[in-house]
């Protein structure tokens, strides 16, 4: 029996030796948690509301005839570019017993015909107070694109006209655009408590068309040559942010004051010094004092 303690003794010593490495402490073994650490080091940091929307062209707008009648000749196709007046199509509104010239569609304004709705020969009807009509075209102009997206009520004394946005879509991971808040709405929606908030982005290559999905981040703050740790280094204890640092072999509890956060990185004001190791795997359950290893 005692054979049998003795081997399971010493299986357990060195299964637990494989995990942990033991440190000498004032003549006593005292096994090291191991841990990850990194410099505390400077960088810039922004800090930003997200939030997603819808992206529209500049400008959208829906090309009807003037008289009802026939659709005799489209001059264009999806895609093509146009400019403002440009002939686009041509409408035959004869009746019995009269003749009439050819009327003319054309082009709003300078950019793209985003969709034709009607073929040759399908009846078009004008737009007017009493009736919709039937669109015949849709023009873009893509030059700009804007995205609205609504802000929720804790971030809207945050968002201002004029600050900078930082746009990107699925359908180019990695590329972001930049644009800029154009209009904040000063009314909240009551049933989602959110504002309307739209964004302005340049489009030279008209790579953004409208009805992309578009994730946005709007900047509401920067910081240059600031002291940065991972956001995952701070804990939150008895209420106050803290961090662990390695001092000499141990971990040390230190109380933070921080400043801004991006999803990543957070803004270390006081507390730290630059250059000092800062645990930000096995904090969890770690003691002030406890001896550590880094990796």
């Amino acid at each position: 029996m005692k054979k049998i303690v003795a081997a399971i003794f010493i299986l357990l010593t060195c299964v637990s030796g494989c995990f942990r490495e033991e440190v000498s402490v004032s003549g006593k073994k005292w096994p090291a948690i191991p841990v990850e650490v990194i410099k505390a080091g400077r960088s810039s940091i922004k800090e930003a509301v997200s939030c997603v929307g819808d992206i529209k062209a500049q400008e959208e707008i829906f090309v009807y005839s003037k008289v009802s009648g026939n659709l005799i000749e489209n001059k264009v196709k999806e895609g093509d570019k146009v400019k403002k007046d440009a002939l686009i199509a041509l409408v035959d509104r004869n009746e019995a017993g009269f003749k009439f010239e050819k009327a003319p569609v054309t082009s709003p304004i300078d950019g793209i015909i985003g969709r034709v709705y009607l073929d040759r020969g399908d009846y078009v009807v004008p737009s007017s107070s009493m009736s919709s009509g039937t669109p015949a075209f849709l023009v873009v102009d893509m030059d700009k694109v804007e995205v609205q997206v609504s802000v929720v009520e804790g971030d809207v004394p945050k968002i201002r006209e004029g600050q900078a946005a930082e746009v990107s879509v699925d359908a180019y991971p990695g590329e972001v655009y930049d644009g800029v808040v154009e209009t904040v709405s000063p009314v909240m929606d009551i049933a989602s408590r959110t504002a309307p908030v739209k964004v302005k982005v340049p489009n030279p290559n008209h790579c953004l068309k409208p009805g992309m999905f578009a994730r946005v981040k709007i900047i509401t703050g920067v910081r240059e040559n600031v002291l940065v740790v991972p956001v995952r280094a701070i804990i939150c204890r008895e209420g106050k942010e803290m961090l662990f640092v390695v001092e000499e072999s141990s971990a040390g509890l230190r109380e933070v004051k921080i400043g801004l956060r991006d999803s990543n990185s957070v803004e270390v004001i006081s507390g730290l010094e630059e250059g000092e190791e800062v645990i930000v795997e096995g904090c969890y359950g770690l003691k002030n004092g406890a001896r550590v290893k880094a990796n």
